[in-house]
């Protein structure tokens, strides 16, 4: 009977490394997605901030070239100005 009770005591004993190893590996998955589901969130932000950075972008170089229409048809103004009448 005592080899039964040791051979028991034996299964017990790896059943219940078994289970520590099973309840870790759980831990490191659970961590795992949950850097993972960060990660996500993460690069939807950065790519939602490319999208309004990429449009700010384009406004800017809308108003640029606004900017210099202006400055060049200015240019063209003075340069056609006679110099007799800017004195």
């Amino acid at each position: 009977m005592q080899a039964t009770s040791s051979t028991d005591t034996d299964a017990l004993a790896r059943f219940n490394e078994l289970e520590g190893r099973i309840e870790s590996v759980l831990g490191v998955l659970a961590a795992a997605r949950d850097q993972k589901d960060a990660a996500e969130k993460a690069l939807a932000d950065a790519r939602d901030r490319i999208v309004a950075l990429q449009g700010e972008l384009d406004e800017m170089r809308a108003e640029r070239r606004e900017i210099v229409g202006r400055v060049e048809r200015l240019v063209g103004t003075i340069a056609a100005l006679d110099p007799k009448e800017v004195e």
